[in-house]
C-alpha cells in the first residue's frame, strides 16, 4: 500500500490558479481556512496551511530568499530524508537547513514526540516544531509526552491550529495576502489531491464575495 501510495503521488497534477483578492480582514481569514481544515485529506490541507504560515513569516521579515520545502505527505517516512514534512532551508541548494516542523493532523502520542526528538537530534536541530492538528489522544497521553518533551536534549515546541491562526495577526495585510498565494502554491507544489486544491480555491475567492 504504502509503495501504491508513493507512485500515485509521482503521477502528473493538475495546477490550480486562482484570483487572490488583495484585502481580507483577519477574522473573515481565519474563518475560511478553520473550515478548510475540517477535512484531512491525508493531512495535506494543514501541512500547506503550515508551510503557509511559515513561509508568510519569513516574507514580514524580509526573508523571502529561504526556500520552504513540503513533501507529499503519502511518502512513507523511510522514503525520505526530509526532517520534517516541513523544511526551511537558507536558499533553494537545500545545504543549510534552519528549521524543521512535523505536522500530525491526527490525534498525536508520546511515540510521535519521541520520533520527532529523535529525527531532530539526527539532523542535528537543537529546536523542532510539532503541529498537534487535533491535540493528543488523551490527557494521559498529552502528559506523557510533555515529559517526554522535558526530558530532551533538544527544544521541541508544540504548535496547535490555533497557534497557527493567532500567529496571522502579527503579519498585517501583506503578509496574509502572501499567506493565501502561498498555500496555493504549496499545494500544487506537493501534488495534493485535487479536491484539496479545489477547496482552497473556493475558500479564498469567496472572500471577494
Amino acid at each position: 500500500l504504502r509503495q501504491a501510495l508513493y507512485e500515485i503521488s509521482q503521477l502528473e497534477s493538475t495546477t490550480v490558479s486562482y484570483t487572490n483578492p488583495p484585502d481580507v480582514s483577519y477574522l473573515e481569514l481565519v474563518d475560511v481556512v478553520r473550515e478548510y481544515l475540517t477535512e484531512s485529506n491525508t493531512g495535506e490541507r494543514l501541512a500547506a496551511v503550515t508551510a503557509g504560515v511559515l513561509d508568510a513569516q519569513y516574507f514580514f521579515v524580509g526573508r523571502e530568499d529561504v526556500y520552504i520545502k513540503v513533501d507529499h505527505v503519502n511518502v512513507a517516512d523511510e522514503n525520505s530524508n526530509a526532517a520534517g514534512d516541513v523544511e526551511i532551508f537558507d536558499s533553494n541548494d537545500e545545504e543549510t537547513l534552519l528549521q524543521a516542523i512535523e505536522v500530525k493532523d491526527k490525534p498525536a502520542t508520546k511515540a510521535d514526540i519521541q520520533h520527532s526528538i529523535t529525527t531532530a537530534r539526527e539532523h542535528e536541530l537543537d529546536e523542532y516544531l510539532f503541529v498537534a492538528g487535533q491535540g493528543f489522544r488523551s490527557d494521559d497521553e498529552r502528559n506523557r509526552a510533555v515529559e517526554a518533551i522535558a526530558d530532551a536534549e533538544i527544544e521541541l515546541i508544540l504548535l496547535t491550529a490555533d497557534d497557527l491562526y493567532s500567529s496571522l495577526k502579527f503579519q498585517r495585510r501583506a503578509g496574509r495576502r502572501r499567506f493565501r498565494e502561498s498555500v496555493g502554491e504549496f499545494l500544487n507544489d506537493m501534488r495534493a489531491q485535487e479536491d484539496s486544491k479545489d477547496s482552497w480555491k473556493n475558500a479564498i475567492e469567496s472572500l471577494a464575495d
